[in-house]
């Protein structure tokens, strides 16, 4: 027979809704990725007007924001190709930039044409010269035998 469910009392249930009304109050904070996300419109802007991304990351490091500027470049990067993918809006595992972000674009690889390998060899015509013996060795014919 199989195992029952296991019950709980009602007490148990209104102690966990407690706890996660508790947890609605109180929003867990954000990843830096996400920070980026919210703000490409402001990044974008800044970068129009002919800032750096080492200005940019330096105003998250002033916030206290740890950020790299080969971490913005990523993070930009891979919001700019979601965005141009067709994605409506980046999330935190997927981002991209916008427009302003394409500064920071590498072109894209052309496909290389496959090898084509070459056709093997036709077997060539047997040396009339060589004949085989009973033991299975060939021997050299004297041109005055052929």
């Amino acid at each position: 027979m199989g195992k029952s469910a296991k019950i709980y009392s009602e007490e148990i249930a209104d102690q966990i809704g407690a706890d996660l009304n508790d947890l609605a109050q109180h929003p867990k904070g954000l990843s830096t990725k996400e920070i980026i996300i919210r703000l490409l419109p402001q990044i974008a802007a800044a970068q129009d007007a002919g800032h750096t991304l080492e200005d940019i990351a330096e105003k998250f490091e002033k916030r206290g924001v740890v950020l790299k500027v080969n971490t913005l470049k990523r993070y930009l990067q891979e919001c700019r190709s979601q965005l141009n993918s067709g994605s409506e809006a980046p999330n935190e595992n997927t981002s991209e930039p916008t427009s302003a972000t394409e500064k920071v674009t590498k072109p894209k690889r052309q496909k290389s044409s496959p090898v084509q390998k070459e056709k093997p060899k036709e077997p060539t015509e047997i040396d009339e010269s060589l004949s085989g013996s009973e033991d299975g060795f060939q021997e050299l014919r004297s041109d005055e035998e052929l």
